[in-house]
């Protein structure tokens, strides 16, 4: 998860170029001392959840500092052909999505003994349909490509 969200923050960090650089770096060090403390001494032996809670919210964050960077600048009249429109659109869904079963799965296992089976498989739903809206931006890069 610390590499994942690593990698993320670099994307988003060229995305913006050096408009939040200092917000990119000061959210990727709390969240590398979160995991830290969070992996060590919070949830050792328990599910993770935390650390994908506060990373989820971490990223749809991101998202909409994207969104916002994207229609105050303006930088392209056709916005449905950038391919990192579909990706950060496919990062909203999904974290959004799941984020409500990230903060509840504790509660659901340990108190109403719940297998989640249901709760899962609307978690693969919106990683489907993550991965169809990537597909799309590939895409539309590859399209864009052609273009020029």
């Amino acid at each position: 998860m610390l590499v994942h969200m690593f990698t993320l923050g670099l994307l988003f960090a060229v995305a913006f170029g050096k408009k939040y650089k200092n917000l990119l770096l000061g959210v990727g060090s709390i969240y590398t001392v979160f995991w830290f403390a969070n992996f060590f001494f919070i949830q050792k032996d328990d599910l993770n959840t935390y650390t994908r809670v506060f990373g989820s919210i971490i990223l749809i964050f991101y998202c909409l500092l994207y969104y916002y960077r994207l229609l105050t600048d303006l930088l392209v009249q056709e916005l449905l052909r950038l391919p990192m429109v579909w990706y950060v659109t496919s990062n909203l869904m999904y974290n959004a999505g799941t984020l409500f079963l990230l903060l509840f799965v504790t509660y659901l296992i340990e108190v109403l003994h719940n297998d989640l089976l249901v709760y899962w498989s609307f978690h693969n739903i919106l990683d489907i349909i993550q991965d169809l809206l990537i597909m799309v931006g590939l895409w539309q890069d590859l399209r864009n490509i052609r273009l020029h």
